[in-house]
């Protein structure tokens, strides 16, 4: 595996920051200093960022039923509730996919980046269906 995708894997950050992370220099591999993003790992090796060892995550997936009110995001200056409040703080966790913040519904959280990249990334072509309910008559605009 890509040692950028592996830590990545690991929670440190996203893959592409993982490359810049992996270029700054602060990477080892087995004691090694590592710069090149196509160095390959098993995941058997001792792997340190900034000194400190990298601890394979546990992959963990929700499915929470989003109430109103919870905005379907990690970070937003203008949310007053999000998601990630729902559920554990250990391992954090990212919602695939969004619902606006007045619509409940099943969402998935988790930290897998490659499950979220294969749901949600166009070119994989998962289909999506979505049930509607409202309290208020719908109108053609003229």
């Amino acid at each position: 595996m890509r040692l950028a995708k592996y830590l990545a894997s690991c929670g440190i950050a996203s893959r592409r920051h993982c490359e810049e992370i992996i270029r700054s220099g602060v990477v080892k591999v087995d004691g090694s200093t590592v710069n090149e993003v196509s160095k390959n790992v098993l995941g058997s090796e001792v792997i340190e960022v900034n000194e400190e060892e990298v601890i394979p995550q546990k992959l963990v997936y929700y499915l929470l039923n989003k109430p109103t009110g919870y905005t379907s995001s990690v970070s937003d200056l203008h949310a007053k509730k999000l998601v990630t409040e729902l559920v554990p703080e250990e391992p954090p966790v990212w919602p695939v996919g969004r619902l606006d913040r007045e619509t409940s519904g099943l969402i998935i959280m988790t930290n897998d980046g490659d499950f979220t990249n294969n749901l949600i990334h166009p070119k994989y072509k998962k289909e999506k269906e979505y049930e509607i309910t409202t309290n208020k008559p719908l109108s053609a605009k003229e």
